[in-house]
């Protein structure tokens, strides 16, 4: 799969990219307005983004990413699981809403139910 991720949190990128880059190939922003450049330029299958971050956060761009196109897969990621926040992810139709620290069995299977829905084999 094709995978945007977006955090501006060093240590979550790092984790992230240890579990993802083997099987996919990924491609890194650290803020909402950069992530959207690279969306509007790539071809994606998923964006994994953060909530909270500078300039755009997440929600500003899971919304900015409806826009464009209804299909793709977002898992949006929060250390602050708040009703607001998912209210939004419903609102804006993000694939999942995981929690932070990471459940790294929730999140491959999350991954793995996306790769089944558009037809990749594992």
């Amino acid at each position: 799969m094709n995978i945007l991720l977006v955090d501006d949190d060093i240590s979550s990128v790092a984790a992230l990219t240890n579990l993802l880059e083997h099987d996919h190939t990924l491609n890194i922003a650290s803020n909402g307005i950069d992530a959207f450049e690279l969306f509007a330029s790539g071809q994606y299958n998923v964006v994994i983004t953060d909530i909270m971050m500078p300039k755009m956060n997440g929600v500003e761009l899971l919304k900015a990413i409806r826009d464009k196109d209804k299909t793709i897969y977002v898992i949006m990621i929060t250390g602050y699981p708040n009703s607001q926040n998912i209210r939004a992810a419903e609102r804006y139709h993000a694939f999942a809403l995981l929690t932070k620290p990471l459940d790294v069995e929730r999140f491959m299977k999350v991954l793995s139910q996306i790769e089944t829905e558009i037809g990749i084999a594992l």
